[in-house]
């Protein structure tokens, strides 16, 4: 590509010096003699010296050399945009082949799970079963991979990932140690500057940390991931670790008790009464359980106790759901054949009825 400017650029200054006055200066040097003998032909040498000028300019050459500079102008022009071109598509080239390479956390899960399950590569899930107005629909576990490599390799794999966390000259030995003593379970930390559109290049005071791996370690039963974007500088998966060890210990051990600050806050807004039953079942909480209701929430007065809550029909024959959250709120509604928009997150703060267009708009508000 240089070369081909630098001809451009050359053919371009040639064609501008070929206009105009023209002087072509031409010399010749001779040596004759004559002789009967071969060597006599070669003594006595005679000079002929020849020394010419020559000037020429063009009348009107019928912009024949105005055009040539045109031409070689376009030709320079065509070779620079031709070079921009060339940069541009191997800039995009590069950024396509990054995002290529780039892989979603969703898919380092998936391959780190596979490693956990022994090679079984399993298509991700985030819920086993759905129930919508009280009919229950299972999602079944769906086989990606009955074996994405060799025993042999896989062992290789569980061995390294394991030595990170239990190896003492793992990179994440002393983290482990720290935040979860008692916990086994096998990972990779993550850690890289984030690119930066602006810059052009990747920014070193912004950092990404991430941790992933499976727990616990001799017989795996959970796979997770922990990324922090733009985690604050100096970055470290440090970071990424506490959080998934805080995760593991809280799934491998539920707390049994729940003090009284938690008590006070179980049910503050309405509840499914299934849903709380089965609550003060698993954690012990010792409330009085509703019964002939569909929903309750804590005594706003006796936090121990669970009162009724009864979903009433307004004035239109629209089920006034205001308190409860967004998923009982939609089943609820769904009788009255409307269509439902959700504006925000969290309970239902308000709620409006459009009955020209039969739309229901709730406002959701968190807490």
């Amino acid at each position: 590509q240089k070369s081909q400017m630098l001809s451009a650029e050359m053919s371009l200054a040639q064609a501008k010096s070929n206009r105009g006055l023209q002087s072509t200066l031409n010399s010749q040097l001779g040596l004759s003699q004559s002789h009967s003998t071969f060597r006599g032909a070669y003594r006595n040498l005679q000079d002929n010296e020849i020394i010419g000028l020559t000037l020429s300019l063009p009348i009107f050459d019928w912009g024949v050399s105005r055009g040539k500079v045109k031409m070689a102008q376009a030709r320079l022009d065509m070779v620079r945009t031709q070079q921009d071109q060339a940069h541009e598509d191997y800039v995009q080239n590069l950024h396509k082949k990054v995002l290529l390479f780039n892989m979603q956390p969703m898919q380092t899960l998936v391959y780190y799970n596979a490693v956990a399950n022994g090679g079984k590569m399993m298509q991700p899930r985030f819920v086993k079963s759905s129930r919508v107005e009280g009919k229950v629909t299972e999602y079944p576990t769906v086989v990606i991979a009955e074996q994405i490599a060799s025993k042999r390799t896989i062992a290789i794999a569980q061995d390294i990932l394991r030595s990170v966390l239990a190896g003492s000259d793992g990179t994440a030995y002393n983290t482990a140690r720290r935040v979860a003593p008692g916990l086994a379970f096998s990972g990779k930390t993550g850690t890289r500057d984030i690119y930066d559109t602006q810059l052009g290049a990747y920014n070193k005071n912004r950092n990404a940390v991430s941790f992933c791996g499976y727990f616990p370690s001799d017989k795996p039963k959970y796979t997770c991931i922990v990324y922090l974007f733009d985690a604050p500088y100096p970055a470290s998966s440090a970071n990424a670790i506490t959080v998934f060890a805080n995760i593991a210990k809280r799934i491998l051990n539920p707390p049994h008790e729940l003090d009284s600050a938690v008590l006070a806050t179980c049910f503050p807004h309405p509840v499914r009464t299934q849903a709380a039953n089965q609550l003060n079942a698993k954690y012990g909480l010792k409330l009085n359980s509703c019964k002939g209701s569909r929903y309750c929430a804590s005594d706003s007065e006796d936090p121990k106790q669970v009162k009724s809550v009864e979903v009433k029909q307004s004035t239109d024959k629209i089920p006034n759901v205001v308190g409860l959250n967004a998923s009982d709120a939609v089943t609820e509604l769904r009788k009255s054949g409307y269509s439902i928009r959700i504006e925000g997150r969290g309970v239902v703060k308000s709620q409006s009825v459009n009955h020209t267009d039969k739309i229901i708009t709730l406002t959701l508000s968190p807490g």
